[in-house]
C-alpha cells in the first residue's frame, strides 16, 4: 500500500489478546526526510505487519503442507535418469531410516537449582531439531548460569534468556539467529510447562525462552518460530514455576517489570539494583 514500508521487527509483546512489535523500517527511495536516528518504532498491532516470508520459507513448504503425497506421473522421466538398483534404494532408504530414528530418540535433561527451587526442564530433538542443538550447546557452555527469569506473568508464560557472561564468543553464538524448525503435523501441544523459543519474526530465534504458564492459549505455536522445543519434567517443576517472582509484571508499558534492552546494556546491577526480588 501506499504508507505501507520495509522494516525489520526487533521485540515482540504479547498483551490483552493481540501482539504488539517494535520495527526498524529503512529508507524508502527518494525520501530525502528520513532520519535514521528515529527509525524505530514501538507498539505497532499485529494488523498493521505483513510477513514476507525468506525464499522457500513460506507455509507451502513446511513439512505436511498437502494433505495428499505430490508425486511424478510414471514415464515422466528418461529411463537413463532412472539409474539406481533396488538395492542401492533399499539401502538408502534403511541409512536414513536409522538415522532419523536416532534423532528422533534424542534427548537431553537440564536441572536449573534456582532462588525459587529445583527445576528440571527435558529437551527432545524430535520436536525441534535446530532449536534442540541450540539450546542444549547454551546450556552446556554455561550461557544461562546466574541469569535472571525477567519476565514472569503468571498463567501466560515465564521467559529468561540474557546472559550476563563475559565470554565474547559465546554472546556471538547466542546472538546469531538460527532458521526455524519445520512445524510438525500435528503439532506438539502448549501445555503448562511447555518450552519454546521466543522469536520475532522469521528465523530470528537466539537465545530467549519462554515457559508457558497456562494450557488455554491459542496463539502460542501459530508463529513458526514457536516450535516446542521441550518440556518441564514432572509436576514438582511445575510449582517451582509458579513460585518465580511475578511482582514486576510484564515490561512497560504493560507492566512494571525490566526493560530488555537495558538488562543488555547494564547488566546483572541493573536487575538487582531495580527488581531485587526476581529469582534466577
Amino acid at each position: 500500500g501506499e504508507y505501507m514500508r520495509f522494516c525489520n521487527i526487533i521485540d515482540r509483546i504479547y498483551n490483552k489478546g493481540n501482539y504488539w512489535y517494535t520495527v526498524k523500517t529503512f529508507q524508502i527511495e527518494d525520501e530525502d526526510d528520513f532520519d535514521p536516528e528515529a527509525n524505530e518504532v514501538e507498539l505497532i498491532p499485529h494488523e498493521a505487519v505483513f510477513f514476507v516470508p525468506d525464499e522457500y520459507c513460506g507455509d507451502i513448504h513446511l513439512l505436511h503442507s498437502f494433505r495428499q503425497e505430490i508425486g511424478v506421473p510414471a514415464g515422466l522421466y528418461p529411463d537413463l535418469w532412472l539409474d539406481l538398483k533396488d538395492d542401492q534404494v533399499d539401502s538408502t532408504l534403511e541409512s536414513d531410516k536409522d538415522l532419523n530414528q536416532k534423532n528422533d530418540d534424542e534427548t537431553t535433561t537440564i536441572t536449573c537449582h534456582t532462588t525459587a527451587g529445583q527445576l528440571s526442564m527435558v529437551f527432545r530433538k524430535s520436536w525441534s531439531a535446530i532449536g534442540y542443538d541450540r539450546v542444549v550447546e547454551l546450556f552446556e557452555r554455561g550461557f544461562y548460569d546466574d541469569s535472571h527469569f525477567f519476565r514472569v506473568i503468571p498463567d501466560f508464560l515465564t521467559q529468561f534468556g540474557i546472559s550476563y557472561t563475559d565470554d565474547e564468543d559465546l554472546k556471538t553464538f547466542a546472538n546469531t539467529p538460527i532458521d526455524d524448525d519445520p512445524q510438525l503435523n500435528p503439532k506438539v501441544p502448549f501445555v503448562e510447562g511447555t518450552i519454546s523459543f521466543a522469536g520475532s519474526g522469521p528465523n530470528s530465534r537466539t537465545s530467549h525462552l519462554f515457559i508457558s504458564d497456562t494450557s488455554t492459549n491459542e496463539h502460542f505455536g501459530t508463529m513458526l518460530w514457536e516450535t516446542p522445543v521441550g518440556s518441564l519434567v514432572s509436576n514438582d517443576d511445575l510449582i517451582v514455576l509458579k513460585k518465580l517472582n511475578s511482582d514486576y509484571g510484564d515490561s512497560p508499558p504493560w507492566g512494571n517489570g525490566p526493560e530488555q534492552h537495558k538488562i543488555i546494556a547494564l547488566g546483572k546491577d541493573y536487575i538487582e539494583r531495580e527488581f531485587p526480588k526476581l529469582d534466577k
